[in-house]
């Protein structure tokens, strides 16, 4: 039997936000790192087969746009367990 599949791409933004500090137990921060929104432009390559059941999430985005959600989640983590 051949297997049917179709697919779909999907362009959409991430709004992240980070934490202002307590929820992890500090006091409340409103500068960088804590308090911080960005968004992410993201494009998802979706495969689904004949059920409409999704066997592929191929997604991209902004490399830049990424890297500074994961420095500023690099800060936080600093800021919480210092090394």
């Amino acid at each position: 039997t051949t297997e049917t599949t179709s697919t779909i791409g999907i362009r959409y933004i991430e709004k992240v936000t980070t934490t202002n500090g307590t929820s992890l137990f500090l006091e409340p921060s409103y500068t960088a790192p804590f308090n911080q929104t960005l968004y992410q432009h993201e494009h998802a390559i979706v495969t689904v087969d004949e059920n409409c059941k999704m066997i592929l999430w191929d997604q991209t985005g902004d490399n830049k746009e990424q890297t500074d959600v994961d420095d500023i989640a690099d800060g936080i983590v600093c800021r919480v367990n210092p090394f």
